[in-house]
């Protein structure tokens, strides 16, 4: 059987085996702000090399530059990763054969991880102060985080769900519960 529970969240279930696709698709608008994001960082980065490479640096200049661009190559990868995942990644489910595996996959790269379904226990909706700053940050739409959903596996914490809705985050608790307890 294949259900969406919305726009994000589709399942395909039978008696052995339940597998779970998680969407993060951004509005228009978002979409383009990261985009527009990268290019103005990248744009910056690479003013910043070109003036390193071609300005006849002291070597404490050139080393301060070398330390910034260190730095900005990190947020590069990260507001890069971002936006490419938003607009083709998505996590994947799948529950079969005894395993639970859980994997985020972005184009044909996957980050899985693999438990055995006996040590996984009920789900439950990800519980987050409200006055972190970290809970405030990951709500951001250009973040890859903001899991609404945690598994307890032996003793860790599985989260998934990125920037689901609440619909789909009670929806998808209750057919992951109901699956395990079979």
């Amino acid at each position: 059987m294949n259900k969406k529970l919305g726009p994000n969240v589709e399942y395909t279930k039978d008696k052995s085996s339940l597998s779970v696709k998680i969407t993060n698709r951004l509005e228009g608008w978002m979409s383009m702000a990261i985009f527009g994001w990268v290019m103005v960082w990248t744009g910056m980065g690479a003013y910043v090399f070109l003036y390193m490479l071609f300005s006849g640096l002291a070597n404490e200049e050139l080393i301060f530059f070398s330390v910034y661009l260190a730095f900005w190559a990190w947020f590069e990868y990260k507001a890069l990763y971002g936006w490419l995942y938003k607009k083709y990644g998505y996590e994947s489910i799948l529950v079969e054969d005894g395993s639970f595996v859980y994997s985020r996959n972005l184009f044909s790269l996957k980050k899985t991880k693999k438990y055995d379904l006996e040590e996984v226990k009920p789900s439950s909706k990800s519980q987050e102060s409200e006055r972190s700053f970290a809970a405030s940050y990951n709500k951001s739409f250009w973040i890859v985080g903001n899991e609404q959903i945690q598994i307890p596996v032996g003793d860790k914490l599985v989260r998934v769900g990125m920037h689901i809705t609440p619909k789909e985050t009670t929806e998808l608790i209750r057919v992951f519960n109901q699956f395990i307890k079979k």
